[in-house]
């Protein structure tokens, strides 16, 4: 295990996931793992 991602108690993982990336992308801005492909699309940026 990579120790990526967890949700303790994530009752909607795919929600809390998406919730999660877009928050990293808002407060990391282009320092940010991942960018916004497209709606609800996402894609590696490293």
């Amino acid at each position: 295990e990579q120790g990526l991602w967890t949700s303790p108690a994530g009752k909607t993982p795919h929600a809390t996931l998406y919730a999660a990336i877009l928050r990293e992308i808002g407060d990391k801005g282009g320092e940010a793992r991942f960018r916004k492909a497209d709606r609800g699309l996402f894609e590696y940026a490293g």
